[in-house]
This record gives structure tokens, sequence and C-alpha cells, in this order.
């Protein structure tokens, strides 16, 4: 199963994992934002990590996906 990282390029949210299939994923797509596709949820989570440490915030699972 794919993931994907979304990224607000302005430092405005947390750092959001989404599972493949997740209506979200594209919806918020703007200048100020980017979705990184992950191979499996171990590839997100280090990508999650990455981006966590350049903006100096955290990251989590996205709410929606949850269940």
């Amino acid at each position: 199963m794919s993931y994907f990282v979304f990224e607000d390029l302005v430092n405005a949210t947390q750092i959001k994992i989404h599972r493949q299939g997740c209506g979200n994923i594209g919806d918020n797509s703007t200048e100020t934002t980017k979705w990184h596709e992950c191979s499996n949820l171990e590839e997100a989570k280090s990508k999650s990590q990455e981006l966590a440490n350049q903006y100096g915030k955290g990251w989590k699972m996205a709410e929606c996906c949850l269940s």
C-alpha cells in the first residue's frame, strides 16, 4: 500500500501521513503545499520525520486515515 506525506510549504501545519485512496490526497494542492508519495509506511514515516526536522514540527497519521 502506498502512503502520501502532506507538506505545508509555509510551515502552517504539522506533517501528515495519508493512506492511498484517501479522499484528501491532492484536494489541497496549491502553490504552498506538496504531496510526497511513499511506497510503504516506513518510508512515509522516514520522510515525515525528515520534513518535521526541517520545519521544527512534529508529524502524525492524518486523522482521516486512522481507521
